[in-house]
């Protein structure tokens, strides 16, 4: 009855017990991703450039309105993100594995070991930024030290911090992802425009 339905086991917190959150769902929605900005693609000029293009392809409408530009960005970022590795944890497995073939074969060249270490140091200090942002508090800088728990906490904050639903202006709650959206964007309007006293 209900084939759209999950569970998520959330991490331990004072008890011994995990506490889980079920979704009930009628039917299978399909979610579109979502990019979020990272500062480690800014220093990518492919990314730089991929943006400045989609800009670029987009145009203004009637009312000042920039949507179509936006959408023309989230197309090229979308063709980027496919082209590129952004995930930092992937890139260091790579990266250590090939600096261990390295290592072993006595015919690589120290300047080349050296590089590729340079590279890991890298991807550990993206990796390290990439949680920092995501967190959104002072834990790493204060010396949680990328554990498991911050890790695990990190997770359990974006899924509280999801919406599973909102009420409109006629008291009627509203599941959907599209009808969610519909919901805010009616909110914001009406918040936004601009009425004439008389």
């Amino acid at each position: 009855m209900y084939p759209a339905s999950g569970s998520e086991f959330l991490t331990l917190a004072g008890s011994d017990h995990a506490p889980v959150i079920i979704d009930i769902a009628e039917e299978i929605q399909i979610k579109r991703g979502q990019f979020r900005y990272d500062r480690r693609y800014s220093r990518c000029e492919d990314f730089i450039a991929s943006v400045h293009r989609g800009w670029s392809r987009g145009v203004i409408d009637n009312s000042g309105g920039f949507q179509n530009k936006l959408k023309m960005c989230r197309k090229e970022l979308s063709q980027w993100k496919k082209r590129n590795k952004t995930n930092s944890a992937e890139l260091i497995q790579s990266l250590k594995a090939q600096l261990d073939a390295a290592e072993r074969n006595h015919a690589t060249s120290i300047q080349d070991v050296q590089q590729l270490r340079r590279k890991l140091n890298q991807a550990y200090r993206d990796e390290e930024t990439h949680w920092k942002l995501k967190s959104r508090n002072k834990w790493l800088s204060e010396g949680d030290w990328n554990t498991k728990y911050f890790h695990a906490s990190s997770k359990l904050r974006k899924s509280r911090n999801r919406i599973k639903s909102l009420i409109d202006e006629n008291w009627i709650e509203h599941f959907r992802d599209s009808a969610i959206g519909k919901v805010a964007e009616t909110y914001f309007q009406n918040l936004f425009t601009a009425t004439q006293s008389t």
